[in-house]
Parts: C-alpha cells; structure tokens; sequence
C-alpha cells in the first residue's frame, strides 16, 4: 500500500523510518515500551516534539492510511524547535523574535491550547513572525532544564506558559493557562514590537 501513488504523494512532507520488529529487538521494545501497541503493521506520525500526532494499528486500507496522515499533519507554521539554543540561534541570525511555549505532554490545558488556539488561522499568521520553541517540561530530555528554565528565569510554575523574547533574548510578553484566541494575538502583537 505505501507504494501507491496516492500514498507516495502523501508522504512526500513526512519523514519517513520503517522500523522492522522481526529483525531487531530493540525495535520490538520501542513498539512495545512507548507505543504499547502489539498489533502489526504499526503506523505512528511523531511530530518534532515528540509528541505522537496520530497512530494506526492492523490491516487497513488506503483511505484509512490516508486519514491517519492527515490527522498527523504539522498544522503550525514554520518549525517548531523543541529545544530552546536552536531556537535563539535561528532568532538571532533572522532578527525574529521568539515565541516559546512551556507545556506538558499529558497536560489537558497544554493540549487544548495547541489544539484550539494555535491552529487558528489568525494566530498562524502571527506565529510566522516568530521562531517558536515549544518546551516540555514533564517528558523527553530537555524537561528538567525546561522546568529550570521556566521557575527560574520566568518565575512561573505550571503550563501552558508563553512568553515572547526580542531576538537579543530580552523579554516582551508573556501570557499564562488557557486564553481565548483575541487574548493570545493580543500576547503575540506585543511580542513583536
């Protein structure tokens, strides 16, 4: 099925790792370990963060496979850097500001903002104008120093939090929990002067 034309048009945005559990162990145990999932043919699209977008499991057909990719789809703007140094290097050398996003990965208010607010057509025309990192601070790698970085420098303890930085790192907004759509463009408008 992935040879499709259909499917193969689809997947030219995505990076594709075809990953065979019969053959090698630890690709058995990173299906069963993070995925917990048995069934085979496994398909999971895992955005830059991490975070896994959409998932399918078992015999399916191409309409199926087809939905399953565009649940998975990077619906923000740009790239969205899950460590903070990448996003002020690109910052400093484009003169944009930076927006960055502390959240959790099994945070429901972190969740609904990425799923609500964010992907408002308004809001994406904003987030063009910034680099965006988005931090977790409860999962992956970077979560301790993500958690550092927000109680220490920021002074806040709980996500989603959102603050804006002039590409010289100096702080111009910040905004905190679920806000509406006027409330976050309201945050991002100040972030760019």
């Amino acid at each position: 099925m992935l040879k499709r034309p259909e499917a193969v048009a689809a997947l030219k945005d995505f990076v594709v790792a075809v990953l065979y559990t019969d053959k090698h162990k630890q690709y058995r145990e990173v299906q069963n370990r993070r995925f917990k999932e048995v069934s085979l043919p496994l398909y999971v699209v895992v955005g830059p963060d991490g975070a896994e977008r959409s998932r399918l499991a078992g015999q399916i057909n191409l309409a199926q496979f087809l939905d399953f990719l565009k649940k998975g789809e990077n619906t923000t703007v740009g790239v969205v850097h899950p460590r903070l140094e990448p996003a002020l290097a690109e910052a400093q050398a484009t003169g944009k500001p930076v927006l960055l996003e502390f959240g959790d990965y099994t945070n429901s208010l972190s969740l609904i903002m990425r799923e609500t607010v964010l992907k408002q057509a308004a809001v994406q025309a904003q987030l063009r104008k910034f680099v965006h990192a988005r931090l977790l601070i409860d999962a992956g790698e970077e979560a301790r120093k993500n958690r550092n970085l927000l109680m220490e420098r920021f002074r806040a303890g709980s996500s989603p939090f959102y603050v804006t930085l002039g590409a010289n790192g100096e702080e111009r907004s910040r905004a905190q929990g679920r806000i509406s759509e006027q409330e976050f463009l309201a945050f991002l408008e100040k972030g760019v002067k």
